[in-house]
């Protein structure tokens, strides 16, 4: 009866503590549910579809991205700089609303893959696994510090190289290493 009381008055201690914590709980699960919309954001402009691989695009380990989101503490410098890169809109990602015409611009794109063209293809999921361990692995074996664009675009490159094929083209990470290591 005291609780049922106490919610009832607002000057009582126990039913502001309890009025607290409902305000806390409601903004939490807000934060969670602007994170997730934020994530989904991302992915859709990375054509990913795991956290994990967002959080590699951004920098980010998943344990990171996954700790962010249980707090709802939004990574807003690291995807700032993550959509300046890949021509996204940074306000679109981080507040939603109209996209507008796709912003990934050819230029942005030459500049990351050296091709003129883009060519729109269903992406290699197993492929692209291989890309990012492959690269993980080496960055690791020369002792190498890269920045997330630096990694991702290793990844694009060695992906670009091997798509034709099918499979992971292992010739080109020697070289990839070598161009980054000058």
């Amino acid at each position: 009866m005291t609780s049922a009381v106490a919610r009832r008055h607002p000057g009582n201690a126990e039913g502001d503590a309890l009025g607290r914590q409902s305000i806390e709980r409601a903004r939490a699960d807000s934060l969670k549910r602007v994170f997730q919309e934020v994530t989904d954001r991302l992915k859709l402009s990375l054509g990913v579809e795991t956290n994990k691989e967002v959080a590699l695009a951004l920098g980010l380990s998943a344990t990171n991205l996954g700790e962010r989101k249980t707090r709802g503490a939004i990574p807003v410098d690291e995807i700032r700089r993550l959509c300046a890169e890949i021509g996204e809109s940074a306000e679109w990602v981080l507040k939603g609303g109209e996209r507008g015409a796709n912003t990934l611009r050819v230029d942005r794109i030459q500049a990351i893959t050296g091709r003129t063209h883009v060519e729109h293809h269903p992406i290699n999921r197993q492929l692209l696994g291989q890309c990012i361990e492959v690269v993980e692995l080496e960055q690791g074996r020369r002792d190498l510090r890269l920045t997330h664009v630096t990694r991702a675009r290793l990844i694009g490159a060695l992906y670009d190289m091997s798509i034709g094929s099918g499979r992971l083209n292992a010739s080109a990470v020697g070289p990839l290493f070598e161009f980054i290591d000058s």
